[in-house]
Formats: C-alpha cells, structure tokens, sequence
C-alpha cells in the first residue's frame, strides 16, 4: 500500500500524507467512516480509485451525510468482483452533479465580481 502513497501534496486522495497513514494502519475487515465523500475526494476518478484500493485491501467505508449515504459503495459483482455498474454509474452521476454545482457557483462568483467592478465597487471578503 505504500508505494501507492506518495508526501506530495496534491488533490489526488491517494496521495494525501494522512490519506495514506490511514491506509498503512487500516486492517481487512476496518471500516473508514467519513462525515461525506467530497470532503475525501474532488473528481469522479477519484472516487472510483479509492473505491477500488479500499477493496484490494479489504477496508469498508461508511459515509455519514449527502447523497452516498445510502448507497453501499462497496457493492461487487459476485463473479469477476468488480465494482457493480449500478454503483459505478451513480458514484459518476452524484460526482457529476456535484462538479456541475461547483463550476456554476464559481462561473456566478465570477459574474457577481465583474457586475460589482462595473459599479465601481471592488470584491472583498
């Protein structure tokens, strides 16, 4: 698992140097609980690749609030056990979502800015 880690500090989970102690001292069979899943991840593909370290190495997770609450995340394909395409496709569609929400709250934070610099007014805290 360790070499999967690295001390650069970048948005990637996995390469998070807290993500990653967590990940060394987790045993199969632990859960990691997280109050919701953006506060872990940013992007869709990160989603997916947590998902897929936390099943090589036997670690559940609970998330606690927002719209993954509900779902089991962990669900696999009894045969190849794979991510069920289901849980793959609403993991993408919530993070999708989410992103879209993001983007739109910036593009209206951008656009307020410009309409208060054109009213002579400066943006601030």
């Amino acid at each position: 698992m360790a070499s999967l880690c690295c001390s650069v500090r970048r948005l990637h989970p996995l390469q998070r140097p807290k993500f990653c102690e967590l990940l060394n001292y987790a045993r199969p069979g632990d859960t990691v609980h997280i109050s919701e899943i953006f506060r872990l991840v940013r992007g869709t593909g990160h989603i997916l690749d947590v998902l897929d370290v936390l099943h090589r190495e036997q670690v559940a997770l609970r998330i606690h609030d927002g719209a993954f609450s509900a779902m089991d995340l962990t669900a696999r394909h009894p045969r190849t056990g794979e991510l069920l395409s289901t849980v793959k496709f609403m993991v993408q569609t919530l993070a999708a979502a989410r992103e879209l929400r993001h983007d739109l709250q910036r593009e209206l934070t951008y656009d307020g800015l410009r309409a208060a610099e054109a009213k002579g007014s400066k943006g601030s805290r």
